[in-house]
């Protein structure tokens, strides 16, 4: 009998699995899970890994003195003498090169770089590349200079930032989308004429759970593949399938006690901006810096950031992935009594 029940049971929620499966792919859904992945991608290996390793070209005249040309011997600077300072502009303005060196600057004096404002950010990184240069032309050799050396040599610059991505991934699919999902599903009588058949309202809850937390590990897994992030994988895949359940189980909460889908996108859009705020500023000291424990997403985003050190797996961490589950269970206990509590939806 146990048994009997156990595969009926199992033959619901597979039931109900395969209904999302098919109305996901024949919806528009299936192009966010793939829009997410491809632009973190697209932003990873080109636009942050090409800031990591271009080269400045500064245009010169032949006039330029010889202590000035040996500051531009740096790595990240290439010389490139022009006769004429009218061409020199106008490759500028077409972004052939990236600043203008105006006159024969002296040691003592400031070196006046024309850039295109346009570009101001870049023009930023040049001058920083300069400035680094001419500390290390004119430094007198007693003099000690600061020299970065990473201990965990193995995660490049642009990696530091990828935690934020995925946590976005998270909110973007398993609370935005997921609660209007359920939302439309309920204004539609969906789930009105599910629980007319055998399914119940329990079989309804964990296939939802089941299938956004599915779509949303799928979806950062996808990410970690295809930028080729240089950070541990289980580590990242463990709070992620966490952070999915918290907010499938948030999202399910919202959908279902929404009086209608449009409520149902507003509580969840505030609920999003509410969960992005400890990303903002847990960088910032602060006395009740504390109190950001009690977001999902500020549990969520340490487990993320771990997952860069070579030995992720520690106390502080495992303690952040049991909250993290103990907060999803109580967030399913809630939906579960407040069903019982209201049997109308």
């Amino acid at each position: 009998m146990v048994m009997g029940y156990g595969m009926v049971k199992q033959s619901k929620l597979l039931t109900l699995l395969l209904k999302d499966f098919w109305e996901f792919f024949s919806s528009k859904s299936w192009i966010v899970i793939l829009i997410l992945p491809l632009f973190i991608t697209f932003l990873y290996n080109f636009i942050y890994k090409q800031a990591e390793t271009k080269m400045f070209t500064i245009a010169c005249q032949t006039t330029l003195s010889d202590p000035v040309r040996q500051i531009f011997k740096a790595p990240q600077l290439r010389l490139v003498n022009y006769s004429n300072l009218n061409s020199a502009k106008q490759d500028l303005a077409a972004a052939k090169i990236d600043g203008v060196i105006l006159d024969n600057a002296g040691i003592t004096r400031p070196i006046k770089l024309l850039v295109d404002k346009t570009r101001s950010q870049e023009a930023v990184f040049v001058v920083g590349a300069i400035n680094s240069a001419i500390i290390r032309a004119y430094s007198d050799k007693s003099t000690p200079l600061i020299q970065l050396v990473y201990f965990n040599t193995t995660v490049p610059t642009r990696w530091v930032s990828l935690p934020i991505w995925l946590i976005q991934i998270l909110l973007t699919l398993c609370l935005l989308q997921s609660a209007s999902t359920i939302a439309d599903e309920k204004e539609r009588q969906t789930i009105h004429s599910l629980l007319v058949s055998p399914m119940t309202l329990t079989d309804y809850m964990l296939s939802k759970i089941i299938w956004n937390s599915l779509i949303g590990t799928g979806s950062i897994l996808l990410t970690l593949i295809l930028t080729g992030a240089d950070i541990n994988y289980w580590a990242v895949l463990i709070y992620s399938l966490l952070g999915c359940l918290a907010f499938s189980a948030l999202s399910l909460l919202i959908g279902l006690f929404s009086p209608s889908a449009l409520f149902a996108r507003t509580v969840a859009t505030l609920a999003y901006i509410i969960s992005a705020l400890p990303m903002m500023v847990k960088d910032l000291p602060f006395a009740w810096k504390g109190l950001l424990n009690i977001f999902l997403s500020y549990q969520i985003i340490y487990g993320l950031d771990q997952a860069l050190l070579l030995k992720p797996f520690n106390r502080l961490y495992m303690f952040y992935a049991l909250i993290l589950f103990i907060e999803t269970f109580v967030l399913m206990m809630i939906t579960g009594f407040a069903i019982k509590k209201k049997s109308d939806l």
